[in-house]
């Protein structure tokens, strides 16, 4: 059963954990919490050091207020954790709303992408494809962008969205698990719920204060560097192996 397996992962996990030269990392202070809840272990010292960003390729390019109006969805529609269900009704909720001129771009694989997309085939001011994109595609989606769509119902990080931040990107996500260790008020806006009506709202209050935007895109891409940046990561990782 799923839960047999989750208990025979927990117990492989805590048996390496528990070995004396063990140096234990996670990428983020939430998965940490989780683990020694799961294990009922002393993991209070291990080490917490998130995924790297490569901020030297999703260069900060500085945005201008018109591009908040250039909404991107890039997710694996996989799985729901990612929420993109809440994220296409969201959309749709917007794409009636003709005085705010917003246009959606959305790019995603997976087995449940035509069932979740269906209702925008064919809308107007929506870019629709199925597909993996490669690094440099994703990074000159970036550039043409203001406002990237990260719902989640889980995520231990949110790398895609740290991503997309380090771009400028401002984050429209959720204010759960992970997420609000990387993003928070002063550079993402961050629901409380699973409402695509939330999410709608936020899209549309960063799109009518165009000053926040900017304030938030600035401060998004610093942010980024600040936690995820080479000095911070994968330089944190050398000295612990060495």
């Amino acid at each position: 059963s799923i839960e047999e397996i989750k208990k025979a992962r927990e117990n492989s996990m805590a048996k390496v954990m528990r070995q004396p030269k063990s140096k234990v990392v996670f990428i983020s202070k939430y998965l940490k919490k989780v683990a020694i809840e799961d294990t009922a272990l002393d993991l209070h010292s291990a080490y917490v050091i998130p995924n790297y960003v490569d901020t030297d390729f999703f260069l900060h390019s500085i945005k201008n207020s018109e591009q908040r109006n250039k909404i991107l969805l890039i997710r694996s529609f996989s799985a729901t954790n990612y929420a993109n269900d809440v994220a296409i009704k969201a959309i749709n909720i917007l794409l009636k709303e003709k005085t705010l001129n917003l246009s959606f771009t959305i790019r995603g694989f997976g087995e449940l992408f035509e069932s979740m997309t269906r209702i925008l085939v064919g809308q107007p001011n929506v870019d629709l494809k199925k597909g993996v994109l490669t690094p440099r595609e994703i990074r000159n989606l970036h550039k043409d962008h203001g406002i990237f769509l990260a719902p989640t119902r889980y995520d231990t990080q949110g790398v895609s969205m740290c991503e997309a931040m380090s771009s400028g990107l401002v984050p429209v996500s959720h204010r759960i698990a992970a997420i609000p260790e990387f993003s928070n008020d002063s550079c993402a806006e961050l629901s409380n719920s699973h409402d695509p009506r939330e999410y709608a709202y936020l899209i549309q209050k960063l799109v009518e204060n165009p000053d926040v935007f900017l304030k938030k895109s600035k401060a998004a891409a610093e942010k980024v560097r600040f936690l995820c940046g080479a000095k911070v990561t994968i330089d944190k990782e050398i000295d612990l192996i060495l």
